[in-house]
């Protein structure tokens, strides 16, 4: 479950920018502008033939923006991170999907990476397929209650991939099979 966790780390990240730090963590001291991905529900698993198992589950976005010189610009400000992931998840902003047909990347899916022997600080190179966003995000921006200038941007995004349940095959996936010549 931690391809799909550092998945929307990485697609928050590239969503906000290259000033953000995006992380995992939950009781870091952090300076601002800074986002937290964690699990926000358990993963809810529904099988799916012998095979498969689809599985759900709600990822929570913390983002605390740039604050600005008063309580109104950096409520400007929140609004246009709302904005950001708003659109990274319901327009798309994965290059390698984006099509010139229609002027966009792929709307609800978040690229899902392999992060297998991946170290923490490590971007991972193989991607294995794409998490659904499976309900319409919530995203909104309110003031931040331990700051009188400052705003905070939440978001609850709800996303369901499927992986495969079966055990490998053991013996070789082919076999030999000799045809006779018809008459």
């Amino acid at each position: 479950m931690m391809n799909v966790i550092r998945s929307m780390v990485r697609y928050c990240s590239e969503a906000l920018g290259d000033e953000w730090e995006v992380r995992m963590a939950i009781d870091e001291s952090f300076g601002r502008p800074f986002a937290r991905v964690t699990p926000a529900t358990p993963v809810a698993s529904t099988p799916h033939g012998p095979a498969h198992r689809d599985l759900r589950q709600t990822i929570s976005i913390v983002a605390f923006p740039t604050e600005g010189i008063n309580a109104e610009s950096s409520a400007f400000e929140a609004a246009r991170v709302e904005r950001l992931l708003l659109d990274a998840f319901t327009k798309g902003i994965d290059a390698p999907s984006f099509s010139s047909r229609s002027q966009r990347a792929h709307p609800m899916r978040v690229p899902l990476f392999d992060y297998e022997n991946v170290g923490l600080r490590d971007a991972a190179i193989t991607r294995i397929g794409y998490l659904k966003v499976t309900d319409p995000p919530a995203v909104s921006y309110f003031p931040d209650p331990s700051s009188t200038d400052s705003y905070v941007v939440t978001a609850d995004i709800r996303v369901g991939w499927n992986e495969s349940v079966a055990p490998p095959p053991s013996g070789p996936l082919t076999q030999t099979v000799t045809v006779e010549p018809g008459p």
